[in-house]
């Protein structure tokens, strides 16, 4: 910033005026403490001390003055110098604010998208999964039912048992073929439908001392979104507090929830967006 302003030097008051000063009051204390007021005199004499004393009052205000106002002055100086350097520095702070900020942004984007990534993986492995089952369970039940169907002919071949009998056992084998392919087949679909493993991604985004990081979310009406809450939000009287334009419970909704897809699913109508700040 150049060459930092001199501020003025402050105007002090004479030692020796103080000290004459300070001479009368301490006498006309003396004097205002020894008076009897019992006759007009008396009255006439006190009342003169109060004018004098008045005048004294005056007096150290005069002396005062000028240095009060050579302090206002260097005080004045000093507030603009530091303002001035504040200034500067806020300059500087801003500028590595914003990169740091649009850092956290993009390590933010970077980690929803590898989490999203996951997750769809996660999911995929969890249907692959289920479809694998179902048909090693199937294979065992084809697997099962074929050596039932060997061990039954060997036995009527060798007599120890009938035809009714084999019968009897061939359909039974059949029976139970079937239905483990239809409880594989149940239990695929109850694979597939149960909830997968939320998986979790930490964005890069170390702590450091002194810096608190801080996502905050906010929110804004889309076009026409009012009508569009209004229409949605009616129909449901747990939610009808926002129908009533009740924006600060809405904000507060969306802070407590934290999460763009879920806030927009509760409250159609609006757009829920976060800012980074450190």
């Amino acid at each position: 910033m150049g060459t930092a302003p001199q501020a003025p030097s402050t105007v002090t008051v004479s030692a020796e005026i103080v000290k004459a000063t300070q001479s009368n009051i301490d006498s006309l204390r003396e004097r205002a403490n020894a008076i009897q007021v019992k006759t007009p005199q008396e009255y006439v004499q006190v009342c003169n001390l109060v004018i004098e004393g008045r005048g004294f009052i005056k007096r150290w205000q005069e002396v005062f003055a000028g240095t009060i106002r050579s302090a206002k002055e260097h005080l004045a100086t000093i507030q603009n110098e530091l303002k001035g350097h504040v200034i500067e520095a806020e300059a500087v702070v801003a500028i590595a604010e914003k990169k740091a900020e649009d850092y956290r942004v993009e390590e933010k984007r970077i980690k929803e998208a590898d989490q999203k990534r996951q997750q769809e993986e996660a999911d995929r492995a969890k249907l692959q999964k289920a479809e694998e089952d179902r048909r090693a369970a199937e294979k065992e039940a084809a697997e099962k039912k074929k050596a039932t169907i060997a061990d039954v002919n060997a036995r009527l071949k060798e007599g120890s048992i009938g035809k009714r009998e084999a019968a009897r056992l061939l359909k039974a084998a059949g029976a139970e073929a079937e239905a483990a392919v239809q409880s594989a087949a149940a239990a695929e679909e109850e694979a597939k439908k149960a909830p997968t493993p939320v998986v979790k991604v930490e964005a890069a985004i170390p702590k450091v001392a002194g810096i608190k990081g801080r996502t905050n979310w906010k929110w804004r009406w889309k076009k026409n979104g009012e009508h569009d809450l209004i229409d949605a939000l009616l129909k449901d009287s747990t939610k009808r507090i926002y129908v009533q334009g009740n924006e600060t419970a809405i904000g507060e909704l969306v802070r407590s929830v934290k999460d763009k897809t879920k806030a927009e699913a509760l409250i159609p109508g609006i757009e829920v967006y976060s800012e980074e700040s450190i």
